[in-house]
């Protein structure tokens, strides 16, 4: 394995460097624990950091300290979250909430068939087609208000309004390219494709993304991918001249089973 996956170049722009970084197939916020060893350029590994931050730091920043997910931070705690609270007249009143009192809803986007099912003209903007849910904690947070500093639990007609980053279809197509491309060459090393058809995606063209990467629809529905560290599962699969990998992310024991991902790498040698 380690001999199939000595790099000389950045597995995302190709380029020859001699300072490759260690790169996480899932991110270790996500509590990944794959690491293909000295595979991308400081440039790339700006580039990857920014969009999985968005993500890790944003909408997914609860789910990953109700499940313990793991940081970089060692030891130190999530800031609380930032809100709204909303009252039945619409009066917005900022606070804050912490995290191991919130609920939240995990979404997943949802796409068309994956395997080059569609020709793209000039290409388009990604868009999801529907959402799934996987919800996590229970309800009745206490509310610090910025005006006064009083603690406060929700009343009757009240709502809170998490001030969290966009979840855009966009940013979770680049997440998912970059981690199917780089579990396959840690898994297959470099050579493994003659054409790799993400790395433009995961660098920010996300022209053609829908053409790679979809949902598995012709799984059967309810399944469970091998886990390849505690919460998140990858699998590779081989489908003509393509090679592929199927992601399935939080895939918890005790919690709903998360749709499965299909992300076509490249053409297989």
């Amino acid at each position: 394995m380690e001999k199939i996956n000595q790099l000389t170049n950045c597995i995302y722009c190709d380029k020859q460097s001699d300072n490759l970084t260690d790169e996480h197939v899932i991110p270790l916020g996500l509590g990944g624990t794959n690491i293909l060893k000295s595979s991308s350029c400081l440039s790339c590994n700006e580039i990857t950091s920014k969009f999985e931050n968005f993500i890790l730091r944003g909408h997914w920043l609860g789910i990953r300290k109700k499940l313990n997910t793991g940081s970089r931070r060692k030891n130190r705690p999530f800031a609380p979250l930032k809100v709204n609270l909303i009252k039945p007249d619409g009066t917005k009143i900022p606070g804050t909430v912490p995290v191991e009192e919130c609920t939240f809803q995990l979404i997943f986007s949802l796409f068309e068939p994956e395997i080059l099912a569609t020709e793209i003209q000039g290409g388009i903007k990604p868009y999801a087609k529907g959402i799934g849910m996987m919800t996590i904690g229970a309800g009745g947070p206490t509310i610090l208000t910025e005006s006064d500093g009083r603690k406060r639990r929700i009343l009757g007609g009240e709502k809170i309004e998490y001030l969290l980053h966009e979840f855009t279809a966009e940013n979770f197509f680049r997440f998912l390219a970059k981690v199917a491309h780089s579990f396959a060459i840690k898994e297959r090393g470099i050579n493994v494709c003659k054409t790799y058809f993400l790395r433009e995606i995961i660098l920010g063209n996300t022209k053609d993304a829908m053409k790679y990467i979809g949902n598995a629809s012709y799984l059967a529905q309810g399944i469970r991918l091998k886990r390849i560290d505690r919460f998140h599962s990858l699998e590779l699969l081989e489908v003509n001249q393509y090679l592929t990998v199927l992601v399935q992310l939080f895939n918890v024991a005790n919690h709903d089973v998360q749709p499965i991902y299909q992300v076509v790498v490249g053409e297989i040698q």
